[in-house]
């Protein structure tokens, strides 16, 4: 076995795991919806975070850009080394800064429903518009800079329709 068949087994697993807790959570936030979605999104940023060790951060809220526009907020904010550390005495970051973002990750729980996907790519729409003001220093010969301006945006979801393209649609 190679060790691209143990990463794929390895993350079948944590994708068993990360069901698990998103049931748990409707479980343990019944009652109020944000409870639930407050357990979700905490099961995915951790989920995250042992992809992204320290000294990258994973956290949630707005985004800023230099030149004045802020994103939504936005479930899972990855924090890259070069990201000031501007938290409150809870832990949660005051200010986050287009620069210093490697991505912004929307938790939805089923994207095979079209009010979700809507919403969750109208969150992206604020997420790029933003601008940072100087391109990551990690890019690769033929990236176009205004793509590299722009802060990644992913919509994170456990279920879709059955055929990808039927979402699309």
């Amino acid at each position: 076995m190679s060790a691209v068949d143990d990463l794929y087994q390895l993350l079948r697993e944590d994708a068993v795991e990360l069901e698990t807790k998103f049931r748990k959570a409707s479980i343990e936030g019944k009652g109020t919806s944000q409870e639930v979605a407050d357990f979700r999104e905490h099961a995915v940023q951790e989920f995250v975070s042992r992809f992204f060790p320290y000294p990258h951060r994973v956290t949630k809220g707005k985004v800023r850009d230099s030149f004045g526009a802020i994103s939504d907020s936005v479930d899972c904010i990855v924090c890259n080394p070069n990201h000031p550390y501007t938290v409150d005495s809870h832990g949660k970051f005051r200010l986050l800064l287009a620069d210093g973002i490697d991505a912004a990750i929307e938790v939805k729980p089923d994207i095979g429903a079209s009010s979700e996907l809507e919403r969750g790519l109208q969150q992206g729409l604020s997420v790029k518009a933003l601008m940072r003001k100087v391109a990551p220093t990690l890019i690769h010969e033929g990236w176009q800079y205004d793509r590299a301006c722009r802060v990644p945006y992913v919509v994170f979801a456990m279920r879709c329709k059955a055929n990808p393209l039927d979402t699309l649609k």
